[in-house]
């Protein structure tokens, strides 16, 4: 028996869901029990280890990425059938505060990026409930859009002092989540066991957990999954660029990654390994480009696309009246990096808004300010910065 009252079986195999069916043993310990999983539960490079192993077999198995949730159950199971891994270094210490993981509660503040432990209903579990983590996606004045692991589409959440406190199910009222985890704290059921640890303690395991995959750079995430870095499958520098392209066409700022996907490419099938290797890409590339939000994550254009460019019209420099471009000219990269930079690329390629009647040839009295670098100026007077054109 271990230091935490489960039984040990040589025949396990090292797997951590494959435990002693009186798992209920361990409660016998009582305040060290509550004591170990509130101040002493510490991740080591083992858990760590474990984790690579389960997001691989996973990714092997069914092709899918994996949830903070599932993360988590794999290693509370672990400690539940080995006990504290005391001949495991612990993980890189990263010097930065756990991240914050509350129970959910209607009457508390949220704000989008917050992460919560839900009760929600799980067919899998013998009383038809189980704890999830999820992530506060948009806060409304008396709602919350939430994306919880495992479910396929966000659910809404009632907030304020006016919201029910008695719910399970998003928009439905019935039995508190703190009652139904409280009955299952007597079932001695393998996965009863680990959900009451990741209900009543999860604010610590969760926090300490996550912060150590953050630290370590074979984790990725993606909308809420996590993946290897090693396992992501990059795209082509031609994809890119047909990305890239797909991008400054656009009418519409940005785009989350499968709407972008679906215009790359809309006959294929993007599998796990691809998605966090464009995932990857676009990262890897800020001079081309950015990510503008995280709930979901959406990217747009932060410069020119790498693809050949013709100019319809001609633009010189606000500032300094250098002519960057005539027409009929095949941009180069540093000559289209530089209309980028002025507002000028959408409207020197002849994407820009229609120009007005043709006006007088002479120079404006003033220059316009230049726009924000790495932002389409879509009603941005271009044909006065023109005027070389029309001479």
């Amino acid at each position: 028996m271990d230091t935490l009252g489960v039984h040990r079986s040589p025949s396990l195999g090292g797997h951590p869901l494959a435990m002693s069916p009186q798992m209920g043993h361990y409660r016998a310990y009582g305040a060290f029990y509550q004591r170990y999983w509130s101040r002493l539960f510490a991740v080591t490079r083992a858990d760590l280890d474990l984790l690579c192993a389960a997001i691989a077999t996973r990714a092997d198995e069914a092709g899918r990425a994996s949830d903070l949730t599932n993360l988590v159950r794999v290693v509370v199971a672990s400690r539940l059938n080995q006990g504290p891994r005391l001949d495991s270094a612990a993980a890189p210490d990263t010097k930065v505060a756990d991240p914050v993981v509350r129970k959910w509660d209607a009457a508390a503040s949220w704000a989008a990026g917050d992460r919560a432990i839900f009760v929600v209903p799980d067919l899998d579990r013998i009383r038809g409930f189980a704890p999830r983590l999820g992530d506060v996606m948009q806060v409304g004045s008396d709602h919350a859009l939430v994306r919880i692991d495992g479910r396929s589409t966000p659910q809404v959440y009632a907030i304020g002092p006016a919201a029910p406190k008695a719910t399970v199910v998003a928009g439905q009222t019935g039995p508190s989540a703190e009652s139904l985890m409280t009955a299952q704290s007597e079932s001695d059921d393998v996965g009863s066991c680990i959900d009451d640890v990741l209900w009543r303690f999860g604010d610590v395991v969760v926090g300490r957990l996550l912060g150590a995959i953050k630290a370590d750079s074979r984790f990725v995430e993606l909308d809420g999954l996590w993946f290897l870095r090693e396992l992501a499958k990059r795209p082509h520098d031609q994809e890119l660029a047909t990305a890239a392209s797909v991008l400054f066409e656009l009418e519409v700022p940005s785009l989350t990654l499968d709407g972008l996907l679906a215009r790359v490419n809309p006959k294929a099938q993007v599998s796990a390994p691809e998605r966090f290797g464009w995932a990857l890409a676009l990262e890897e590339r800020p001079d081309t480009f950015a990510r503008v939000s995280t709930m979901p994550l959406r990217w747009m254009l932060a410069g020119p696309p790498p693809v050949r460019l013709i100019a319809r019209y001609a633009a010189y420099d606000p500032e300094s009246y250098v002519v960057l471009c005539t027409p009929g000219d095949t941009l180069s990269a540093e000559a289209a990096r530089q209309l980028w930079d002025c507002g000028l690329l959408y409207a020197a390629v002849g994407m820009g808004d229609a120009p007005p009647e043709p006006l007088p040839a002479q120079r404006p009295a003033s220059v316009p300010a230049t726009t924000t670098a790495h932002r389409r100026p879509t009603k941005l007077p271009w044909w006065r910065r023109l005027l070389l054109s029309r001479r």
